[in-house]
């Protein structure tokens, strides 16, 4: 058996006869212990965690909103169809935030204004995503428009990817950077 002090934290690691390495009784826990006081420290408060993924959550009712209301307009209900629609629009809904958001904290960290970023980022980001979206809400209208065997269920999901992207996209476009202005100026205010 032989003795390894570990990592800076003073901890006594033994290596078995076997090939396998085990820390005494209690070491473990008083490593975690120091990681999670290291990891606190670094941290940067829950609410900088949290700026970022909420800003881009928040596209999600808009995306429904709109398939919600193209399904009501067609006269469809909510069936399984659907719903499958609805979490491929919530995937596409949240990759539109996601390059808006990512593209404004990266202008952010570089020490742009909160609001001059986010308009940078919805600027600079709006020509791939209308072509993203308006390039899958036209391959997504002949399924709104199926007829034939199996027509209904390809409807469904036509309508509900159809109306729901557009509206995502369209009011997204408009809201993403003012719920990112808002969550931001939340997170960077000293409590």
């Amino acid at each position: 058996m032989t003795a390894v002090t570990t990592g800076g934290f003073g901890l006594e690691q033994r290596q078995c006869d076997y090939g396998h390495n085990a820390l005494p009784r209690g070491t473990l826990d008083q490593k975690r212990s120091a990681d999670q006081s290291r990891l606190l420290a670094q941290s940067r408060g829950p609410l900088r965690e949290l700026a970022m993924p909420v800003a881009i959550l928040l596209v999600i009712p808009f995306g429904l909103l709109g398939a919600f209301l193209g399904l009501l307009v067609r006269g469809f209900d909510n069936n399984v169809y659907t719903q499958i629609a609805l979490i491929m629009l919530i995937g596409l809904a949240v990759k539109n935030a996601i390059l808006i958001v990512e593209f404004a904290k990266l202008r952010r960290d570089r020490g742009e204004q909160i609001v001059q970023a986010a308009l940078d980022g919805a600027k600079l980001r709006l020509r791939p995503i209308l072509m993203t979206s308006f390039a899958f809400i036209l391959g997504a209208v002949p399924l709104a428009v199926a007829f034939g065997a199996g027509a209904g269920a390809r409807r469904a999901i036509g309508t509900a990817v159809v109306s729901g992207m557009l509206i995502a996209t369209l009011i997204g476009m408009f809201f993403i950077p003012a719920f990112h202005v808002l969550l931001q100026a939340l997170s960077e205010k000293n409590w």
